[in-house]
């Protein structure tokens, strides 16, 4: 089982959760079995639950992770606070995935196998984050999320990226077949 983290350090906007959808989609295309974990955010329940789409709608699950379910309609998406728990549950199952993404994990202290961090272009390193640059030491594969192809602007975030993290692969969201090819790599690495 690998388990691939997908977060950032700022509040909201880096394209988090569309980017796991588009990852996870990329992986099941691939014919992984595959299972995303999330919190939750601001969900009407508590607990471990499995997303059930149409049932008890999204306030039952969070917004996002119902939106994630509705996406992936062959993959198990789970709400829950303490991920370490969903993970071991996933594990003890008959038929147990073969990769896990981790949503909003980069904080947690889960065990992961490779770490992805999304970066705005436009702010890549914020004055106010919601996590430390010493976080970014560790991070696998960084991705600027970008609308705009301004070239310098995107050399200009890496460059800042890597000042937090020299050995770090950076990518784009825009061209990312560099990058899927580099996550496939990651993934069969982590298998062996």
């Amino acid at each position: 089982m690998v388990i691939i983290s997908v977060g950032n350090i700022h509040f909201g906007g880096t394209g988090k959760t569309p980017f796991v959808i588009f990852l996870s989609k990329i992986l099941l295309d691939k014919r992984y079995s595959v299972a995303v974990i999330l919190r939750g955010y601001k969900r009407s329940s508590k607990g471990m639950l499995t997303v059930e789409v149409g049932k008890d709608g999204w306030k039952k699950f969070g917004d996002e992770a119902y939106m994630i379910a509705k996406e992936l309609k062959s993959a198990k998406v789970i709400v829950a606070e303490k991920r370490e728990e969903a993970i071991r549950k996933l594990e003890e199952t008959e038929d147990p995935p073969e990769i896990i993404i981790l949503d909003d994990a980069l904080t947690h202290p889960v065990k992961r196998d490779i770490d992805i961090v999304l970066f705005p272009y436009h702010n890549p390193i914020p004055l106010i984050r919601r996590a430390s640059l010493k976080t970014l030491k560790n991070i696998d594969i960084a991705l600027i999320t970008t609308i705009d192809l301004d070239i310098k602007k995107i050399k200009y975030a890496a460059k800042l990226i890597k000042k937090a993290n020299a050995k770090v692969t950076v990518g784009t969201v825009i061209g990312f077949h560099e990058g899927t090819n580099t996550i496939s790599k990651k993934i069969e690495e982590a298998k062996t």
